[in-house]
């Protein structure tokens, strides 16, 4: 989950920051919130985070960036490489918006 809301309170993290998959497996971010929009960014911040970019259903490292994921929405990412990647939500990294996957054989 990319985070959360009820309208009342909200927890700006991601909320399972770092998770441990087998190459090939796809992780599924989703965004159960009411109000505020993220995003799921590796690599390089692109100069519009609004737009997608990348290709997340074969997804071997650099850059890729998932748009606004609005409250509801969801976002898959299919690992094709082992390694360690790291992800933000390039609106509110600044908070600890972070996390990583670690993909294994």
């Amino acid at each position: 989950m990319t985070g959360g809301d009820d309208g009342i309170a909200m927890v700006m993290r991601f909320v399972r920051p770092t998770v441990t998959i087998h190459r090939g497996d796809t992780v599924w971010f989703s965004n159960p919130g009411m109000g505020a929009p993220h995003t799921v960014t590796f690599g390089t911040e692109p100069a519009n985070v609004f737009v997608p970019s990348g290709n997340p259903g074969h997804f071997r490292g650099g850059d890729l960036n998932s748009g606004i994921i609005p409250p509801g929405g969801k976002f898959a990412v299919t690992f094709k490489k082992t390694g360690t990647f790291n992800y933000i939500c390039a609106l509110h990294d600044y908070m600890g918006v972070v996390g990583k996957v670690i993909v294994v054989r």
